[in-house]
Order: structure tokens, then C-alpha cells, then sequence
């Protein structure tokens, strides 16, 4: 759930402005989906159930079958413009791991 809240802060997402409830709240409601358990973790198909039935019947129903595609590549395209060092960090902490060797720095 950490991650959670850093990344709603980082990106400044008001999930209560979005959906009309505190980010809490709202990730609870979404880890108690499958088991009816509060948990410290969402899985993909918590959130689409949740989100199914939460977004059907709305103007925002369509978001359920939007598919944007592969973002890998953009953001390939940002991460070689990082620094030589801050690629060099991001190698040795395993946080590139399973980037397709053409493409590692």
C-alpha cells in the first residue's frame, strides 16, 4: 500500500476528487474484491472488478476496453536520456530486469 500512496502523491492524484473517496478507502475497497479480505496488495484482476463494476452504466465505461497500447517503448525512449549514471544505478538495483537485452544501456 506504500507504493500505493507514493505514487497517487507523485503523480498528485485526488482520488477523492476522481472517485469521491479518500485513497485509502479506495484500495481497500479494491484488495477486498476477490477474497472479501483487506490486503496489502491489489492484484490486476481486483482492479478490473472493481472497476467493472464500479465504472458500468457510466460515461466512463468505455475506459474498460481502452487499450493504449505498449508504453514500453516511449518510456525506453525517456530512459536513454537519463544521466549514465542514474542508468548505471538502475542496472545494478535489478530495476531493468527483464528489459530485452538489444536494448539494455
Amino acid at each position: 500500500r506504500g507504493q500505493w500512496q507514493t505514487t497517487l502523491a507523485t503523480i498528485r492524484l485526488d482520488t477523492e476528487e476522481m472517485v469521491g473517496m479518500h485513497n485509502k478507502k479506495l484500495f481497500r475497497q479494491i484488495s477486498l474484491v476477490a477474497s472479501g479480505k483487506a490486503s496489502l496488495e491489489i492484484t490486476l484482476d481486483q482492479w478490473m472488478i472493481f472497476f467493472e463494476v464500479e465504472l458500468k452504466d457510466t460515461a466512463a465505461e468505455f475506459l474498460l476496453t481502452e487499450d493504449r497500447g505498449s508504453q514500453a517503448p516511449k518510456r525506453w525512449q525517456q530512459m536513454k536520456k537519463l544521466p549514465v549514471k542514474a542508468l548505471k544505478t538502475l542496472l545494478q538495483s535489478g530495476a531493468l530486469a527483464g528489459v530485452p537485452e538489444e536494448h539494455e544501456v
